[in-house]
């Protein structure tokens, strides 16, 4: 007899979630879900609301699995996004930062909340697949077994992953600040590439947006004739796309990540790989540090 996963393992396997991500039709077949003016968002308010807990339990699941949550759509707005998508959504009050939810974060954050008898019926719902019972049972229970084994290697593989990761980010971490990029590592949430300008006017030579973004072009980062990123630097963490409705419009912009901030300053500080394309059109020679060294009058 076959026997179906308890609903608890989608909360224990990132890979499982990851399988399952395009079936946000379970939701509303769990419980009607109420979206935003806008059809694709819905706030924290209204996702504690739908899984029938409070707006704290919510935000911890958040904080403890915020980079899974936002591969699936999660975003926070500030700034001119937030008045620009306010003024679609005038139901909305004033606040200086509104976190959003689309569809496929809902499913996620469902996979992720325990003590919620909703979050529960939506794994149930997604694990209970009525085709898979129409089909012979004959050897259906090794194939289980073999495909549980193999989910558990991979999250045992990407727990090693995320372990070395962690102590490359602590060295990443200490290192610039050492040398005073306090404001820099203790940043948050992901900046427009006007506030990556600013943030990197010490290591730039203090050039603004336009001017990195040629830059960006030159070292192969950015697109030519455009302000997006190469597809690799996103897959790694360092830049995400957002698309914001302006004006009833779909409008992409790029963002920098706390990680890609990190990247991009240990690369234009110093005599990187990446500036050795400096004879690609549209690149900024930066100062050596040599020359900083004379300036300053010479090394001891």
């Amino acid at each position: 007899m076959l026997t179906v996963p308890n609903e608890l393992a989608l909360t224990e396997s990132r890979t499982m979630r990851a399988a399952t991500m395009d079936r946000t039709d379970v939701l509303d077949k769990v419980k009607a879900l109420t979206m935003l003016p806008d059809g694709l968002h819905v706030t924290t308010e209204i996702a504690a609301d739908y899984y029938e807990v409070t707006i704290d339990v919510v935000k911890k699941v958040v904080e403890r699995n915020r980079l899974e949550l936002t591969e699936n759509g999660y975003s926070v707005l500030r700034g001119q996004h937030l008045r620009d998508f306010e003024s679609d959504n005038p139901s909305l009050s004033k606040r200086r930062a509104i976190a959003l939810f689309s569809k496929r974060t809902m499913l996620n954050l469902g996979e992720l909340i325990t003590g919620s008898e909703v979050a529960k019926a939506v794994r149930t719902r997604l694990l209970d697949s009525e085709d898979e019972r129409a089909k012979p049972a004959v050897g259906l229970e090794e194939q289980l077994a073999l495909a549980l084994q193999l989910i558990k290697a991979k999250d045992q593989i990407n727990a090693l992953t995320v372990s070395h990761a962690d102590l490359a980010q602590r060295v990443a971490d200490l290192e610039p600040k050492a040398e005073g990029y306090d404001d820099l590592i203790a940043a948050e949430g992901c900046f427009d590439m006007s506030a990556v300008a600013k943030i990197l006017s010490p290591v730039t030579g203090n050039i603004g947006r336009t001017r990195l973004l040629n830059l960006l072009r030159g070292m192969g980062i950015i697109l030519q004739g455009s302000t997006l990123p190469e597809q690799k630097y996103i897959e790694r963490g360092y830049f995400q796309v957002r698309t914001d409705i302006v004006n009833g419009k779909a409008v992409a912009s790029t963002v920098a990540t706390p990680k890609g901030l990190r990247w991009l300053q240990f690369e234009l500080r110093e005599e990187r790989p990446t500036l050795s394309r400096a004879s690609q059109p549209n690149v900024l020679q930066l100062p050596q540090q040599r020359d900083r060294d004379e300036l300053d009058g010479g090394v001891g």
